[in-house]
């Protein structure tokens, strides 16, 4: 790769050489590597609150904290970094962007920073979408707050991948249906988990016509490994000060896990702003992208200067390929853009 001499700047206020929106650790990540490479950076942010990572009990596949790290402490390491290189990077907080237009070789981006509700305005050369997708959560009662001391406490676990090794020797519930649980309880048996279940909370295990010759092996597989379904309601939860994952059925049954898995899929995909610049998303809402995290349009064709990265792009759903999708863009933007 050539080096540079010098580093363009746009230097009009509200102006940049990238804006990354989201602010959640892949976000992070995208500003801080901006900033390495002297570019004049500002991440965008939500809220804390509203980044999937911030509510991860326990990060386990961090390479550099093989003990795990809260996503909540990783959040606030990733923002240290960014104020060590203050110069060149900086977050503007409580923002959303609600418009993304492009004019000649620019991107306008208008958000409304909403303590104050003032309008704010930005412009740069690259622009890198970190916005994440939205997890659907299990309804208890008709009621979120009551899963949320369960999912706090790693009882209630939304990645598998991420956490099925917790499984080991346990027993483990699935909350969902389709065949995302199914193959939720498959990998959860490959966890060697000591018994598996298929909560279904009162919808059926798919509904009509949407069962496939695919799912009726997948769930001849379950059956001759003892998974059961269960299509009761859950009313309520117990058990977490025991750290237990329990659940009481409309029947009147009372069930105890030792830990259980949501597979209710995503709430919301945010590629809204993808969308607005023409960009191409897949039939399960995802971004897509090629090998330089660069955003399609409808010809297949990379969109100059806009990135997406992370949860929102056609990835694994893990952290540490989101810090390569952003490693990707930015090393791209720096060497074609800017």
């Amino acid at each position: 790769m050539t080096s540079k001499k010098s580093v363009m700047y746009i230097v009009s206020d509200g102006s940049y050489d990238v804006v990354v929106v989201g602010g959640g650790p892949v976000g992070l990540y995208a500003g801080f590597r901006s900033a390495l490479l002297l570019l004049r950076t500002r991440v965008v942010d939500k809220g804390r609150k509203w980044s999937r990572g911030f509510n991860v009990p326990m990060f386990h596949n961090l390479p550099t904290h093989p003990e795990g790290m809260t996503g909540k402490d990783l959040i606030n390491q990733l923002r240290k970094g960014l104020v060590l290189h203050k110069d060149y990077v900086s977050i503007d907080d409580f923002v959303t962007i609600e418009a993304i237009t492009r004019r000649d070789d620019l991107f306008v981006l208008r958000g409304i920073h909403y303590p104050t509700k003032n309008e704010r305005t930005y412009t740069s050369r690259v622009v890198v979408l970190a916005t994440g997708v939205v997890d659907r959560q299990p309804l208890i009662g008709g009621e979120l707050t009551p899963i949320l001391p369960y999912s706090n406490n790693s009882l209630l676990c939304y990645c598998v991948l991420c956490s099925g090794f917790q499984a080991l020797g346990k027993d483990a519930a699935v909350i969902g249906n389709g065949k995302t649980a199914l193959l939720t309880a498959l990998d959860l048996l490959s966890f060697k988990a000591t018994k598996v279940t298929i909560l279904t909370q009162e919808a059926a295990l798919f509904k009509n016509g949407t069962e496939t010759e695919e799912t009726k092996v997948l769930k001849k597989r379950l059956t001759s490994n003892g998974v059961d379904v269960v299509t009761d309601e859950i009313l309520s939860l117990f058990g977490v000060e025991d750290h237990q994952f329990g659940v009481r059925l409309a029947s009147g049954k009372e069930m105890i896990f030792d830990i259980a898995f949501s597979a209710m899929g995503f709430h919301k995909i945010n590629n809204d702003l993808a969308i607005m610049l023409g960009g191409t998303i897949d039939d399960t809402g995802y971004v897509v992208i090629d090998d330089d995290s660069r955003v399609l349009a409808t010809d297949d064709q990379p969109i100059p200067g806009l990135y997406a990265i992370g949860d929102v792009t056609t990835n694994w759903n893990q952290l540490m390929t989101g810090f390569g999708d952003a490693d990707k863009a930015i090393i791209h933007a720096w060497t074609n853009y800017l």
